[in-house]
């Protein structure tokens, strides 16, 4: 926000395809898929928020929760089938999932405040991002002892 109330638009920008086609000028530099090909001068400029998808820290969360709750939850019930290989399955590699998911996330907010002078908090999300993936590798770790330990007599 700037001292008259108004927020100021971000640093990213993509141009628009050309409103006048006679003034258009062909280029033959090589483009993204969806970008114009053709440029014109007086071209309008048309503001791209480019922030880390939120959706997808509320995934990570809510799949980190599930598998950690569900084991708990299906303790003293009785399917008459063993439990400890889907309790197992569930806890770990659902944990795995989530921490990796929140890892992607912590990366692409990263990049993000990176691009937008956040020197700090980039960092702080890096580290972030490299705990939550070692986090998830040790779970990974942990159910491939227990998978090898039930399915190979170890």
């Amino acid at each position: 926000m700037d001292d008259n109330g108004q927020k100021s638009p971000p640093q990213s920008i993509v141009i628009d395809t050309p409103q006048n086609q006679t003034e258009a000028t062909l280029t033959n530099t090589p483009v993204l898929s969806g970008t114009a090909t053709t440029y014109v001068a007086q071209q309008p400029i048309i503001i791209v928020d480019d922030s880390p998808p939120y959706k997808l820290l509320w995934t990570s969360f809510i799949l980190i929760f599930l598998s950690t709750l569900f084991p708990f939850l299906v303790t003293d019930m009785d399917f008459g089938i063993n439990l400890d290989d889907i309790m197992c399955f569930v806890l770990c590699n659902g944990n795995a999932t989530g921490l990796i998911l929140l890892g992607t996330f912590f990366v692409k907010l990263a990049s993000w405040k990176k691009r937008h002078g956040g020197g700090l908090t980039a960092g702080i999300s890096v580290l972030t991002a490299i705990f939550s993936f070692g986090v998830a590798a040790l779970f990974l770790f942990l159910y491939s002892i227990f998978a090898a330990d039930e399915y190979f007599n170890f």
